[in-house]
């Protein structure tokens, strides 16, 4: 195990990550221990794995299973952790860096996988606090500090710092013919925004009859709803799936208006941290296939 020590980016985190995962062989349990995300926690054992050349864990039915090797690293583990804490208690323990940011709902999963481990590579030791949803409250929060920076939502740039502009869409279960029906099945967006005026005055404009079968605040289920081929929905670009069909003129839906997302930064936001991860979900938003807007 001489090459941990050879091996500058190591560090003690992804051990403690590594102690938690052996404890509890269980990822949820041990991103509790960590106060991270589970995404967080698998992205730094695979950081790991890497960085060692040896798989340290076993995926089964029953949690994480510890392989040769990694029983071979864990009581190096638990001594070099230990050394870290006392240290730690020696010279006073650093005061935890926090970023909070707030990103729309359809960038969970890839995306967000992605600029965290993007993220984590530079700034190992940030403790990175993700609120995930509706967009309409960041703004606000932002200004009140609750949030270091989010990207946001709307017709128009809502700042001057523009992420992005993408296409939203009309979309049926491919090969359905729901969308022939009327009155129109619905799986409605639930949110007190711009987006659920854009879906009913688009409607209204085309004069098609409607009601709404499924309702969420989440994407999720409209997706789920789409997918079960019993309702039409209305998604962003980013969560078109091989499986679904886009409605056009052709079937009688007019072109949806675009969206345009924004950064905005909390005056007292460490400038640093938020310009690295303003990069990284930039990035990553480029690799699941997304055109940012060039900065």
């Amino acid at each position: 195990m001489r090459k941990i020590f050879e091996n500058q980016n190591l560090n003690s985190t992804l051990l403690r990550g590594f102690l938690a995962i052996s404890k509890y062989k269980n990822l949820t349990r041990a991103a509790q221990e960590m106060c991270c995300t589970q995404s967080t926690l698998s992205l730094q054992l695979k950081k790991l794995e890497v960085e060692l050349g040896v798989k340290l864990f076993e995926r089964g039915a029953r949690g994480m299973s510890i392989t040769v090797e990694g029983q071979r690293l864990l009581p190096l583990a638990v001594s070099i952790s230990s050394d870290m804490s006392e240290i730690g208690a020696l010279f006073g323990n650093k005061e935890t860096i926090e970023l909070k940011i707030g990103i729309p709902d359809d960038f969970e999963g890839k995306l967000l996988e992605i600029a965290l481990w993007d993220f984590g590579q530079e700034y190992p030791d940030v403790h990175v606090t993700a609120m995930a949803g509706c967009t309409s409250e960041f703004e606000s929060e932002v200004r009140r500090d609750e949030l270091d920076m989010a990207i946001i939502s709307g017709p128009r740039y809502k700042s001057n710092t523009p992420f992005c502009q993408h296409e939203n869409y009309w979309v049926c279960k491919q090969d359905s013919a729901v969308h022939r029906i009327d009155p129109l099945p619905l799986a409605m967006l639930e949110r007190s925004c711009w987006w659920q005026d854009m879906v009913s005055e688009a409607l209204n404009q085309q004069g098609r009859n409607w009601h709404t079968v499924f309702s969420s605040p989440s994407f999720g289920v409209t997706l789920s709803a789409i997918r079960s081929g019993r309702a039409v929905g209305i998604l962003p670009a980013s969560l078109m799936q091989d499986n679904f069909q886009i409605l056009s003129d052709h079937e009688g839906f007019l072109k949806l208006p675009d969206s345009f997302r924004s950064v905005v930064v909390a005056e007292k936001a460490s400038q640093e941290h938020v310009a690295a991860m303003s990069s990284s979900l930039q990035n990553a938003h480029r690799q699941v296939g997304g055109a940012c807007v060039p900065t």
